[in-house]
């Protein structure tokens, strides 16, 4: 594997993020930005980043092998046209969460992309994850008995959105579980080091009518979502994941973990990637903190080390690991129950 020099980044919206982190990112150059429908924000967000040119029309970029690799930031439904293609074609493809549409769609882009397919779960990158993940698999704390993990934000906690998209089940499979909780179903098999099952989610809606551009839209995906999880490779623990897209003033990823003889809390500021780590156990009966600085969590310098194989410290999210992800979100939407 080598690293992609020249880049397509497909969406216009969150791909303006994804460009950002690419610009920190000397060894590889934005070509092209793809869009569907915005031509402004498309060429708005090109300006500003120095992007040479943009396009409605990426398929042909890739078919006519323009660049080298293709970092889709689209809605779900439209990832496995543009992921297939561009690993067909041999590039590297690094795509947005949640990883697709359907388990369907997921597996058929593992099949193909194989080892050069990459998902954004970057939070698996922090080294207060790491810190989690080291003393899990330490078993200095014993039996892990519990696990909790948290995923707050206020980007919907108004009855208007900027993203209509996000409310329709046919275009983002889900709503706060597929924004969020794919990243937390990520952690838990990353701290863990195991496969967890879903037993059941609750879910609800805030609004279920919201405006956009004065326009009502209907709502049908989740605005906060609980899910219970177990584990045959684990089976003393049990784990929960709570993701909420409208919690008023509260950004954050928390985890807590109970083991046998210890316990420790983490939480980050998702906004600027600061956190602090707790840890108590039965021989110090005190919480040992730890403080870390803000992180950008730009995941991109750990997939072309990995794509060099230059580090193989922390080695990003691979398509197998978005599919694993998005089979657990299939379990939530198939067992959930609608509180509202």
């Amino acid at each position: 594997m080598s690293t992609p020099k020249r880049l397509m980044v497909v969406g216009a919206g969150f791909g303006a993020v994804h460009s950002r982190w690419l610009r920190e990112c000397p060894e590889v150059s934005v070509e092209y930005l793809g869009f569907s429908v915005d031509r402004s924000r498309a060429r708005i967000v090109a300006d500003e980043l120095n992007i040479p040119s943009t396009t409605d029309d990426p398929m042909r970029i890739i078919s006519e092998g323009s660049v080298d690799g293709v970092v889709v930031a689209t809605p779900p439904d439209t990832h496995e046209h543009l992921a297939t293609a561009a690993a067909r074609a041999g590039m590297t493809v690094i795509c947005d969460k949640p990883l697709a549409g359907s388990v369907a769609a997921a597996e058929r882009m593992v099949s193909v992309a194989g080892t050069l397919g990459f998902v954004t779960f970057q939070w698996r990158l922090h080294p207060v994850v790491r810190a989690l993940r080291a003393l899990h698999g330490s078993g200095s704390f014993g039996e892990l008995l519990h696990i909790d993990l948290e995923f707050h934000h206020d980007f919907l906690s108004g009855a208007s959105t900027a993203w209509p998209w996000r409310h329709s089940r046919a275009t983002a499979t889900a709503g706060t579980l597929a924004d969020q909780g794919v990243h937390l179903f990520d952690l838990l098999r990353f701290v863990t080091g195991a496969e967890w099952r879903v037993s059941d989610a609750d879910c609800s809606v805030a609004w279920n009518q919201r405006t956009h551009q004065n326009s009502v839209i209907s709502c049908e995906t989740e605005d906060i979502a609980q899910v219970r999880l177990a584990s045959g490779q684990v089976p003393s623990a049990a784990a929960r994941v709570l993701a909420s897209r409208v919690t008023f003033a509260d950004r954050a990823i928390r985890v807590r973990a109970l083991w046998t003889s210890g316990t420790a809390e983490a939480a980050i500021d998702v906004e600027d990637g600061s956190a602090v780590l707790r840890i108590a156990g039965r021989t110090t009966g005190e919480w040992q903190t730890t403080r870390y600085a803000a992180q950008s969590m730009n995941p991109y310098p750990a997939i072309l080390a990995a794509l060099n194989e230059t580090s193989r410290t922390d080695v990003p999210a691979l398509f197998a690991d978005g599919l694993a992800a998005q089979r657990m979100l299939s379990d939530c939407l198939c067992s959930r129950k609608d509180l509202n």
